[in-house]
Protein backbone atom coordinates (compact mmCIF):
# COMPACT_ATOMS: atom_id res chain seq x y z
CA UNK A 1 0.00 0.00 0.00
CA UNK A 2 2.91 2.48 0.40
CA UNK A 3 5.28 3.20 -2.17
CA UNK A 4 8.83 3.28 -1.39
CA UNK A 5 10.54 2.18 1.36
CA UNK A 6 8.27 1.37 4.54
CA UNK A 7 8.52 4.60 6.38
CA UNK A 8 10.48 4.95 9.79
CA UNK A 9 9.63 7.56 12.76
CA UNK A 10 11.59 8.45 15.12
CA UNK A 11 10.56 8.94 18.90
CA UNK A 12 10.98 12.87 18.96
CA UNK A 13 8.72 13.05 15.41
CA UNK A 14 6.08 10.99 16.61
CA UNK A 15 6.05 13.21 20.05
CA UNK A 16 6.10 16.37 18.00
CA UNK A 17 3.08 15.51 15.82
CA UNK A 18 1.14 14.44 18.80
CA UNK A 19 2.16 17.92 20.38
CA UNK A 20 0.77 19.56 17.30
CA UNK A 21 4.87 21.25 17.40
CA UNK A 22 5.83 19.78 14.18
CA UNK A 23 6.30 23.47 12.68
CA UNK A 24 8.64 24.52 15.38
CA UNK A 25 10.90 21.51 14.07
CA UNK A 26 12.40 20.16 11.02
CA UNK A 27 10.19 17.03 11.11
CA UNK A 28 7.10 16.14 8.65
CA UNK A 29 3.19 15.51 9.56
CA UNK A 30 3.02 11.94 9.99
CA UNK A 31 -0.42 12.63 9.36
CA UNK A 32 -0.83 15.47 6.82
CA UNK A 33 -3.77 16.93 7.67
CA UNK A 34 -2.45 17.55 11.62
CA UNK A 35 -1.31 20.75 9.90
CA UNK A 36 -4.52 22.46 9.92
CA UNK A 37 -5.22 20.85 13.73
CA UNK A 38 -2.30 22.94 14.63
CA UNK A 39 -3.34 26.21 13.40
CA UNK A 40 -6.91 25.18 15.65
CA UNK A 41 -4.70 24.62 18.65
CA UNK A 42 -3.01 27.65 18.62
CA UNK A 43 -6.23 29.83 17.81
CA UNK A 44 -8.07 28.14 20.44
CA UNK A 45 -5.37 29.04 23.10
CA UNK A 46 -5.09 32.41 21.88
CA UNK A 47 -8.98 32.54 22.03
CA UNK A 48 -9.22 31.86 25.24
CA UNK A 49 -7.22 33.80 26.37
CA UNK A 50 -8.59 37.75 24.58
CA UNK A 51 -11.93 36.37 24.10
CA UNK A 52 -13.04 38.16 26.94
CA UNK A 53 -11.82 41.61 25.22
CA UNK A 54 -12.82 40.53 21.65
CA UNK A 55 -15.60 37.85 21.73
CA UNK A 56 -18.36 40.37 23.76
CA UNK A 57 -21.07 42.93 22.37
CA UNK A 58 -19.43 45.86 24.89
CA UNK A 59 -16.03 45.20 22.85
CA UNK A 60 -16.42 45.89 19.04
CA UNK A 61 -13.68 48.43 18.87
CA UNK A 62 -11.52 46.59 20.71
CA UNK A 63 -12.37 43.80 18.34
CA UNK A 64 -12.08 45.78 14.80
CA UNK A 65 -8.46 46.95 16.21
CA UNK A 66 -7.54 43.69 16.84
CA UNK A 67 -8.86 42.43 13.14
CA UNK A 68 -6.86 45.01 11.65
CA UNK A 69 -3.51 44.27 13.70
CA UNK A 70 -3.93 40.76 12.75
CA UNK A 71 -3.94 41.79 9.30
CA UNK A 72 -1.37 44.11 9.38
CA UNK A 73 0.89 42.11 11.14
CA UNK A 74 -0.11 39.11 8.35
CA UNK A 75 1.04 42.01 5.72
CA UNK A 76 4.56 41.90 7.13
CA UNK A 77 5.02 38.42 7.54
CA UNK A 78 4.83 38.11 11.54
CA UNK A 79 2.01 35.52 11.41
CA UNK A 80 0.86 33.08 8.56
CA UNK A 81 -1.27 33.93 5.89
CA UNK A 82 -3.76 31.16 7.12
CA UNK A 83 -4.99 33.26 10.40
CA UNK A 84 -6.38 35.52 7.82
CA UNK A 85 -9.22 32.09 7.36
CA UNK A 86 -9.77 32.05 11.07
CA UNK A 87 -9.99 36.22 11.69
CA UNK A 88 -13.02 35.50 8.82
CA UNK A 89 -14.68 32.92 10.95
CA UNK A 90 -14.60 34.94 13.81
CA UNK A 91 -15.93 38.29 12.18
CA UNK A 92 -19.07 36.19 10.86
CA UNK A 93 -19.35 34.75 14.76
CA UNK A 94 -19.28 38.70 15.93
CA UNK A 95 -21.65 39.15 13.16
CA UNK A 96 -23.95 36.62 13.74
CA UNK A 97 -23.91 36.47 17.84
CA UNK A 98 -23.42 39.74 18.55
CA UNK A 99 -24.81 42.22 15.99
CA UNK A 100 -21.49 43.88 14.69
CA UNK A 101 -22.25 46.77 11.65
CA UNK A 102 -22.62 45.14 8.48
CA UNK A 103 -19.98 47.90 7.34
CA UNK A 104 -17.25 46.67 9.58
CA UNK A 105 -17.77 43.35 9.01
CA UNK A 106 -17.59 44.14 5.15
CA UNK A 107 -14.40 46.03 5.28
CA UNK A 108 -12.60 43.17 7.40
CA UNK A 109 -13.70 40.03 5.39
CA UNK A 110 -13.09 42.08 2.30
CA UNK A 111 -9.00 43.29 3.86
CA UNK A 112 -8.67 39.62 5.17
CA UNK A 113 -9.73 38.37 1.52
CA UNK A 114 -7.08 41.05 -0.48
CA UNK A 115 -4.48 39.99 2.14
CA UNK A 116 -4.97 36.53 1.73
CA UNK A 117 -5.19 36.70 -1.67
CA UNK A 118 -1.97 38.61 -2.15
CA UNK A 119 0.06 36.32 0.65
CA UNK A 120 -2.03 32.78 0.10
CA UNK A 121 -3.20 32.67 -3.63
CA UNK A 122 -6.19 34.09 -4.93
CA UNK A 123 -8.26 30.51 -4.34
CA UNK A 124 -7.83 30.58 -1.11
CA UNK A 125 -8.92 34.22 -0.40
CA UNK A 126 -12.13 33.21 -2.56
CA UNK A 127 -12.57 29.96 -0.65
CA UNK A 128 -12.26 31.79 2.62
CA UNK A 129 -14.67 34.75 1.27
CA UNK A 130 -17.21 32.50 0.24
CA UNK A 131 -17.40 30.40 3.16
CA UNK A 132 -17.72 33.14 5.71
CA UNK A 133 -20.21 34.54 3.46
CA UNK A 134 -22.39 31.20 3.51
CA UNK A 135 -22.30 31.25 7.49
CA UNK A 136 -23.53 34.70 7.57
CA UNK A 137 -26.01 33.89 4.72
CA UNK A 138 -27.17 30.44 5.74
CA UNK A 139 -30.51 31.32 7.05
CA UNK A 140 -31.57 31.90 2.99
CA UNK A 141 -30.14 28.26 2.34
CA UNK A 142 -33.70 26.55 1.97
CA UNK A 143 -34.02 23.23 4.25
CA UNK A 144 -33.70 19.98 2.22
CA UNK A 145 -35.73 16.89 3.66
CA UNK A 146 -36.28 13.39 2.82
CA UNK A 147 -33.38 10.58 2.31
CA UNK A 148 -30.96 13.74 0.46
CA UNK A 149 -31.27 16.09 3.62
CA UNK A 150 -30.81 12.99 6.10
CA UNK A 151 -27.26 12.17 4.40
CA UNK A 152 -26.57 15.19 4.36
CA UNK A 153 -27.31 15.48 7.90
CA UNK A 154 -25.17 12.25 8.26
CA UNK A 155 -22.34 13.03 6.45
CA UNK A 156 -21.89 16.36 8.65
CA UNK A 157 -22.02 14.60 11.39
CA UNK A 158 -19.15 12.75 10.45
CA UNK A 159 -17.19 15.11 8.80
CA UNK A 160 -14.63 15.72 11.44
CA UNK A 161 -13.92 12.45 11.75
CA UNK A 162 -14.04 11.83 7.67
CA UNK A 163 -11.77 14.70 7.35
CA UNK A 164 -9.04 12.87 9.78
CA UNK A 165 -9.51 9.43 8.11
CA UNK A 166 -9.93 9.95 4.78
CA UNK A 167 -5.80 10.31 4.53
CA UNK A 168 -4.23 7.37 5.80
CA UNK A 169 -7.66 4.99 4.36
CA UNK A 170 -8.84 6.91 1.49
CA UNK A 171 -4.93 7.57 0.15
CA UNK A 172 -4.07 3.83 0.31
CA UNK A 173 -6.86 3.08 -1.71
CA UNK A 174 -5.68 5.65 -4.28
CA UNK A 175 -2.33 4.34 -3.76
CA UNK A 176 -3.37 0.81 -4.50
CA UNK A 177 -5.78 1.70 -7.14
CA UNK A 178 -3.18 3.96 -9.03
CA UNK A 179 -1.83 0.84 -10.29
CA UNK A 180 -4.78 -0.32 -12.06
CA UNK A 181 -6.27 2.67 -13.66
CA UNK A 182 -4.70 5.75 -15.72
CA UNK A 183 -6.68 8.59 -17.32
CA UNK A 184 -8.63 10.96 -15.67
CA UNK A 185 -11.95 9.82 -15.68
CA UNK A 186 -11.11 6.72 -14.01
CA UNK A 187 -9.25 8.77 -11.78
CA UNK A 188 -12.22 10.96 -10.76
CA UNK A 189 -14.01 7.31 -10.20
CA UNK A 190 -11.03 6.00 -8.05
CA UNK A 191 -11.48 9.15 -5.71
CA UNK A 192 -14.87 8.62 -5.48
CA UNK A 193 -14.55 4.90 -4.18
CA UNK A 194 -12.07 6.00 -1.75
CA UNK A 195 -13.76 8.31 -0.40
CA UNK A 196 -16.87 5.64 -0.11
CA UNK A 197 -14.50 3.04 1.45
CA UNK A 198 -13.56 5.72 4.13
CA UNK A 199 -16.88 6.78 5.08
CA UNK A 200 -16.92 3.45 7.53
CA UNK A 201 -14.24 4.25 9.04
CA UNK A 202 -15.16 7.35 9.88
CA UNK A 203 -18.28 6.68 11.12
CA UNK A 204 -16.37 4.37 13.71
CA UNK A 205 -14.49 6.74 14.22
CA UNK A 206 -17.32 9.39 15.24
CA UNK A 207 -19.19 7.44 17.43
CA UNK A 208 -16.09 5.52 19.15
CA UNK A 209 -13.55 8.11 19.84
CA UNK A 210 -14.94 12.24 19.10
CA UNK A 211 -18.70 11.52 20.58
CA UNK A 212 -17.08 10.12 23.86
CA UNK A 213 -14.54 12.77 23.88
CA UNK A 214 -18.03 15.57 23.25
CA UNK A 215 -19.44 13.85 25.81
CA UNK A 216 -16.83 13.85 28.31
CA UNK A 217 -15.54 17.48 27.71
CA UNK A 218 -19.50 18.90 28.11
CA UNK A 219 -19.25 16.53 31.22
CA UNK A 220 -16.17 18.01 32.52
CA UNK A 221 -17.43 21.92 31.78
CA UNK A 222 -20.63 21.41 33.82
CA UNK A 223 -18.88 20.06 36.43
CA UNK A 224 -16.44 23.17 36.75
CA UNK A 225 -19.70 25.16 36.55
CA UNK A 226 -21.64 23.56 38.82
CA UNK A 227 -18.49 24.36 41.09
CA UNK A 228 -17.67 27.52 40.29
CA UNK A 229 -21.86 28.23 41.16
CA UNK A 230 -21.00 26.69 44.49
CA UNK A 231 -18.16 28.44 45.56
CA UNK A 232 -20.01 32.37 44.11
CA UNK A 233 -23.82 31.26 46.53
CA UNK A 234 -21.22 30.76 49.33
CA UNK A 235 -18.98 33.63 49.24
CA UNK A 236 -22.44 35.25 49.04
Amino acid sequence: MFRGQMPEFPPAQLAAHLLYLVPLTSFEWLQPVYWTLAYEFAFYLVMGLIFPMVGTSSSPWVARFAAAAVIALTAVGAVPHLVLLFLMGFVAFRRLALRDSRIWTALILVASACALGMLGGVEKAIVGLLTALVVLGHKLVPDIGGWIGATLAGLGTISYSLYLVHVPIGGKVINLGERFVEGAVPELLLSGIALTISILPAVLFCWAIERPAIKLARRIHKQASDGDAVENSQRV
